[in-house]
């Protein structure tokens, strides 16, 4: 170090692109409860709709909602449940070979979905990255010491 004229620093472990990604969502959590909340005790009776309202809106990185990248399907409330279960569709006598056809062509859907979120997400973070790499100041580092040739 000494011969390139860099300072030391001690530091600690650091996962840059995870608390990264912490950070951001516990700004949106904050942002959400912040807009939820009355008073400052409120904020442990709010955290469940929060955290909803986090895993049920589209981001801007993946294009997609949390939710529908984890279960393959946007939220559905219970006053508007389409999809049937098993045991109802048996009692309706629907075939059990197409209920499995439906189920996995779904599984497929769920597959290119989290697929093209990733696309979305590398293409988010490369922008940034861009945007980053603009105010980064490039420094040539020199041997202490030694003439022009470095060697």
């Amino acid at each position: 170090m000494e011969e390139y004229g860099i300072k030391h620093h001690k530091s600690l472990l650091y996962q840059h692109q995870a608390n990264r990604a912490i950070k951001a969502t516990n700004k949106n959590m904050k942002n959400i409860l912040a807009k939820m909340v009355v008073t400052y005790k409120d904020w442990v009776g709010k955290l469940p709709f929060a955290l909803w309202d986090y895993r049920t809106s589209i981001h801007a990185s993946t294009r997609a909602t949390p939710y529908s990248l984890v279960y393959g399907s946007e939220v559905i409330l219970h006053v508007k449940v389409e999809i049937q279960s098993l045991r109802v569709l048996v009692e309706t006598k629907v075939l059990e070979e197409d209920w499995a056809k439906a189920r996995y062509e779904q599984l497929a859907f769920i597959d290119g979905k989290r697929a093209r979120a990733q696309y979305h997400a590398q293409g988010y973070q490369k922008r940034i990255a861009r945007a980053f790499n603009k105010k980064v100041k490039l420094r040539n580092l020199k041997r202490k010491g030694l003439g022009p040739q470095g060697a």
